[in-house]
């Protein structure tokens, strides 16, 4: 079954605060275009702000699609939810929020947040690689992410040297991170997703598996290259997308070769190839009084006729000759092919090994010792575990709080997604937890989860979210415990009004459920207070800047308290959610105290007109002085009779009709007739 973890762009605009744009990118096999920001969180700064410090808080992504049709929409949501949860890898950014702002009936902006501490330089602005060590690591890299996160996902595909990171020093990530930004070229209107426009990906609209994989070992190829020589990629496309197979392959042949090693006429001949590839390569734009970059380069010629022969056949534009690169990683039982030289290799379904430990196959990288694979690097495993849940069995009607029956023992899977060390989960992951087909939980960190089904089972509850997310500290059964914040995953099938529909929440968690903090909603207003059955109770709702309410609250509709409505203010009891009975005050000062109908003035009451000299007390209807009633005048009283807002008694002292005439048309109060007072609804 599918889930949706999306949750309001609201929250992500709200908490983050952009500092500049990254760039423009490109998704490699949808073709939408989308624009990324640098943000940071507004909490951490104004918390490091406050303590003296200077602004060191953690750099995230924000990717953002525009306008994205409804099965675009869809099918990315899926991939990038995939990608975020059950394909966590340590060398690409992670996901941490998928945010959605609807425009229309079927179009939608799509917001993407991504961890991005510690990265500063991509590719682009390293020196090339020093040796053929680190070009097999680089390219083991490469193909790792394919067969552990893109062919899964069709994220993180686009691996150009804008779109690849070294990492500075966050310990959650590996030598290089992969980005999913899709990063067009600086300067240039040139956009090549590096491999050729022949390949059946370039014509295909669904991408099939296959064409992914040979595409994408084109593009590792490509990429490698580029890191050993520096040579810019543009160098191999003409301005059609064809590419110069003959000039890649000559580039690879000056690597094999070491002239201090040949005799003078062939030094000549590798000093005539070196020149004729230097003119074709295309001049790069440099600071005034620079040398042209293209015609200084160095091609280090350290590397094995095995590695470049490797190189060779992934640049192919025939397809089958790309058939190895999957292979490079994995497995084989003859311990001697190994390519790359790895001491971990990867597995897969087919290879049918176990975890060590564990009944379930283990997909990853790891070591095989008496057919059981020891987890080592990134990889998939699963395993049984016993949960201990509990259900709220009735509320205490003195405390209101709820109490809990027996604890139920519950089997569940717990799949691990994720970097492994020597057997045991370490570093970025995620835990997935399921009850046979029925999806629980996600754990993707100690302060962060993802709840799919909700822990409690609340009784007599309007307000049952289908999960939410959690960044704070949860108990041993994966409940929310103590301080943090709680983002609501959007529910289209929860026919809420939007000033109901909750985004996030802010404070105390005990046992799953709110206790006390702010909480905001969809139609941008929010409530600070205390929380039943994950609701409010009681507290401050806040509409808007001068329209907000303090008092109790049941189901979502106000109970009892104070309405304060600009300069109005209203202070009683509600009933479905609109002024019942109480006390109204108006902005010209006049008051009015009795029963309402719908928001209206309707049934007795007492109003005091805004000079405090006369005083009407009587029945109301429909907002109008209406019935019998008495006027208070200078001390003395008048029996009086009113029609629908019209005064049928005439036998009255004429200053009070003077005065009642006066204050109903008061000019600085700007309305027609003093019992026109506007409807405090909402």
């Amino acid at each position: 079954m599918y889930y949706s973890l999306v949750i309001d762009a609201f929250y992500i605009n709200k908490q983050y605060e952009q500092e500049g744009i990254i760039g423009k990118g490109k998704d490699f096999v949808h073709g939408i275009s989308s624009t990324i920001y640098l943000v940071r969180d507004k909490k951490e700064q104004d918390k490091e702000k406050g303590q003296g410090k200077e602004d060191n808080g953690k750099k995230h992504a924000l990717q953002i699609y525009e306008g994205l049709t409804d099965q675009i929409y869809q099918t990315k949501v899926q991939q990038l939810q995939l990608a975020m949860t059950e394909r966590v890898t340590n060398y690409t950014t992670r996901i941490q929020l998928i945010g959605s702002k609807r425009l229309n009936k079927t179009t939608y902006d799509l917001y993407v947040l991504y961890e991005f501490d510690q990265l500063t330089q991509n590719l682009a602005q390293l020196p090339p690689l020093k040796d053929e060590a680190e070009a097999k690591k680089f390219l083991a890299f490469l193909c790792s992410n394919l067969m552990i996160q893109g062919k899964y996902t069709n994220e993180f595909l686009d691996i150009s040297p804008y779109n690849i990171y070294k990492n500075n020093g966050n310990k959650d990530y590996g030598e290089y991170v992969i980005t999913n930004f899709g990063l067009n070229f600086k300067g240039s209107k040139f956009h090549s997703y590096y491999y050729p426009t022949t390949d059946n990906f370039f014509k295909e609209k669904q991408k099939s598996i296959q064409s992914t994989i040979y595409s994408y070992s084109f593009q590792a190829a490509l990429v490698t290259l580029y890191y050993i020589t520096k040579i810019d990629p543009r160098n191999f496309f003409f301005d059609d997308g064809q590419f110069k197979d003959r000039l890649a392959m000559n580039i690879i042949s000056l690597l094999k070769i070491k002239p201090e090693d040949e005799k003078e006429d062939q030094k000549k001949k590798y000093e005539q190839k070196l020149s004729d590839v230097q003119k074709q390569l295309i001049p790069v734009k440099q600071k005034a009084g620079e040398e042209n970059p293209a015609k200084k380069i160095v091609l280090e010629r350290t590397y094995s006729k095995e590695f470049l022969s490797i190189l060779q056949a992934l640049l192919q534009l025939d397809h089958s000759k790309r058939s190895i690169f999957p292979q490079l990683i994995k497995y084989n039982q003859d311990e001697k092919i190994n390519p790359l030289g790895l001491e971990e290799r990867y597995f897969d379904e087919q290879d049918n090994f176990k975890q060590k430990g564990q009944q379930k196959i283990y997909v990853g990288f790891g070591k095989l010792e008496n057919k059981q694979i020891t987890p080592d690097g990134v990889g998939f495993g699963e395993k049984e575990v016993t949960l201990k849940t509990k259900t709220i069995k009735k509320i205490d009607p003195k405390t209101k709080q709820p109490i809990y029956g027996e604890e139920k023992e519950v089997k569940t899977f717990q799949r691990y997604c994720g970097n492994y060390e020597n057997g045991q989960p370490k570093g970025i992951g995620c835990t997935v937890l399921r009850d046979g087909t029925h999806l629980l939980a996600y754990i993707l960190s100690e302060d962060w989860i993802i709840l799919i089904s909700d822990p409690l089972e609340l009784p007599d509850a309007l307000y049952k979210p289908l999960g939410n997310i959690w960044f704070g500290k949860y108990d041993q059964n994966f409940i929310p415990q103590l301080k943090g914040t709680l983002i609501m995953i959007q529910n289209p099938d929860q026919n809420l009004p939007k000033k109901f529909t909750a985004v996030c929440y802010e404070g105390e968690v005990v046992d799953g459920q709110k206790k006390h903090g702010t909480e905001y909603y969809q139609a941008k207003n929010y409530f600070i207070g205390e929380f039943l059955f994950n609701i409010p109770s009681k507290g401050v709702m806040a509409y808007s800047e001068d329209h907000f309410f303090e008092g109790t609250f049941q189901d979502f509709k106000r109970k009892a308290g104070q309405l304060f409505f600009g300069l109005q203010t209203f202070e009683g009891t509600f009933v479905n959610d609109k002024i019942s009975d109480g006390t109204l005050k108006y902005e010209n000062s006049a008051e009015y105290n009795g029963q309402f109908k719908n928001g209206l003035r309707d049934g007795k009451g007492t109003l005091t007109f805004q000079n405090y000299k006369l005083i009407y007390e009587g029945t109301f209807e429909n907002n109008k002085m209406h019935g019998n009633g008495k006027f208070k005048f200078n001390g003395n009283e008048y029996e009086v009779d009113f029609e629908k807002g019209k005064l049928q008694t005439t036998e009255l002292p004429p200053e009070l009709l003077k005065e009642f005439d006066r204050v109903r048309f008061n000019k600085p109060v700007q309305e027609e007739e003093e019992e026109e007072i506007p409807e405090v609804t909402i």
